[in-house]
């Protein structure tokens, strides 16, 4: 498991840069280490040019129902009444462009990467579908599906739709639709929930012993997985704190959670978060109120609620209350 602390704020979850039409981003992260017993924040950011001539065969367009389940994420979690189009009153249709990108990579790393631009919300989605191996583990990643990776909000939103294939769906459609389904919600199963709550304890033993009695159960809100991302958000309740975990690989697989392939980082909702990312410059080891009340509501409003054993009781069975 790596410990990290990723870039919370604008950057990447509602991001304001705009790389030009020759770029992609394919990494964004922060790594906080100590030196000299003073914490240094170490930003690593992956800017690459996308080759002109396409060297891999391009993969088929997503369905409808991958690009619906991609706009129930973004209407979860991004979306918001600001960053519709100016226009969205006269509007009748939804328009979403797709096109396979093709950045410069190693050799041996065969991801593909892809771009989804809803003009509806100003939205640009980055996708990719992992397909590599790290050598100094013996480990492959290798994902079955294309998963978002950043997700960037643009006020003076452009596009050129001769760029993209188009896919064209009534307004009403969608909306019925996200109604119709905004009570599916995928929740992992017991054996998974258990190495979830290993992972957890051991994460806030590391970061913040002073927080856990393990004589006490531990309340805490999972929020639903969605089927186009590789993250895990929980509230926890007991410690006032949030914990993410993110990855290349399927967190829905268990053989991920025993592996070294996923990140883990805790927040505390009393010192990480800010009105503004203006408020620390040059800081990524914040969250904005903005996001910590998206991460909220998906946890406590549309997630399910667990009891975690005493970490000394012995049990490893989770409560989903």
């Amino acid at each position: 498991m790596i410990h990290f602390r990723p870039i919370h704020c604008l950057a990447l979850w509602l991001s304001f840069c705009v790389l030009s039409a020759d770029e992609v981003l394919i990494r964004e992260e922060t790594a906080t280490v100590s030196v000299d017993g003073k914490t240094v924040v170490e930003t690593i950011e992956e800017v690459v040019p996308v080759v002109e001539t396409p060297a891999k065969t391009p993969v088929a367009e997503p369905d409808r129902d991958y690009l619906f389940s991609l706009l129930r994420y973004l209407y979860r979690w991004h979306i918001d009444a600001p960053m519709l189009a100016e226009d969205f009153d006269a509007i009748d249709d939804v328009v979403i462009g797709y096109r396979e990108l093709f950045p410069k990579t190693d050799a041996s790393d065969h991801s593909r990467f892809a771009e989804v631009m809803v003009p509806l919300a100003r939205t640009r989605v980055l996708l990719k579908q992992a397909d590599y191996e790290i050598e100094e583990l013996g480990l492959e990643v290798k994902n079955q599906r294309f998963n978002v990776v950043n997700v960037s909000y643009e006020r003076d939103f452009v596009w050129d739709p001769e760029l993209y294939s188009v896919q064209v769906y009534t307004l009403e459609e969608v909306f019925d639709w996200l109604h119709e389904t905004r009570n599916d919600r995928l929740f992992p199963g017991q054996e998974l929930l258990a190495l979830i709550r290993k992972e957890v304890q051991e994460e806030v033993n590391a970061e913040r012993p002073d927080l856990m009695d393990p004589s006490a159960p531990q309340i805490v809100y999972l929020a639903p997985a969605s089927e186009v991302i590789n993250e895990v958000w929980i509230y926890w309740e007991s410690g006032h704190h949030l914990v993410h975990f993110t990855s290349d690989d399927d967190l829905a697989d268990i053989d991920t959670w025993k592996s070294e392939l996923h990140r883990v980082e805790l927040i505390d909702l009393e010192e990480d978060v800010v009105v503004s990312a203006l408020e620390k410059p040059g800081s990524n080891a914040y969250i904005t109120k903005d996001w910590a009340g998206r991460v909220l509501f998906n946890c406590i409003v549309l997630g399910v609620k667990l009891v975690l054993p005493p970490a000394n009781s012995g049990s490893q069975q989770v409560i989903i209350q």
